[in-house]
């Protein structure tokens, strides 16, 4: 920020790159979802059961929230900035991720296209909002992917629900969210203070706009 309290927007190093390591961390994302939301194996009657049409599901409904969250990024960057914008187009696809991640053994895959894409599409707006009018220095937006996305996936969960609507899961899943973020405010809160009172929180004006690899590594 300036001394108008205006943000400064500092581009990174490459955009090559940034992009690169999106699609690194996409496609790590099939070994975290499967590997923690899909059962594979299942005891019947018996014997084991390979249960391939939930894991189907969730590598599906994984690749689906992605595809529409990078997609309705592009749109709203577009938008917003006259033209598509690279940078919101993959931090639209990894909000996409995190908004299908908590929901992928639940709900439809039309369902993971509509919330991958609504948290895609939530970035731009969250992180001005977050930006602008808090005056929060989310440097990376990590609010408008995480937390923004994930609430609205963790919350809209019964409504796209394999087995239908159900209003009191509904109101269970948007008290979670409420929970969730008043723990993780307060408990932030402290400890932020904390540190910023002990060791601080903030780089040198010279080091933020050289870039920590200059200040830290000198590279």
């Amino acid at each position: 920020y300036d001394e108008n309290g205006n943000s400064q927007p500092i581009p990174g190093h490459s955009m090559l790159l940034a992009v690169l390591g999106t699609f690194i961390l996409a496609f790590g994302w099939y070994g975290f979802n499967v590997g923690t939301q899909a059962t594979i194996l299942a005891v019947e009657d018996g014997s084991l059961t390979f249960m391939g049409a939930a894991l189907g599901r969730v590598a599906l409904v994984t690749t689906l929230g992605m595809g529409a969250g990078g997609a309705m990024a592009m749109l709203t960057s577009a938008r917003y900035q006259g033209k598509p914008d690279p940078l919101w187009t993959a931090n639209g696809l990894l909000a996409g991720l995190v908004a299908v991640t908590v929901a992928v053994p639940h709900v439809t895959w039309w369902g993971g296209a509509l919330l991958g894409g609504l948290g895609g599409f939530l970035v731009l707006p969250a992180f001005h909002f977050t930006v602008e009018k808090l005056k929060i220095d989310d440097v990376c937006g990590v609010f408008a992917v995480h937390g923004v996305a994930g609430a609205v996936g963790t919350a809209l969960i019964p409504v796209f629900a394999v087995g239908g609507f159900a209003l009191n899961q509904f109101v269970l899943q948007v008290a979670g969210v409420g929970v969730i973020a008043l723990w993780t405010i307060a408990a932030s809160a402290v400890a932020l203070v904390a540190l910023d009172s002990l060791v601080g929180l903030r780089v040198s004006e010279r080091e933020e706009s050289e870039g920590l690899d200059e200040g830290e590594h000198g590279v």
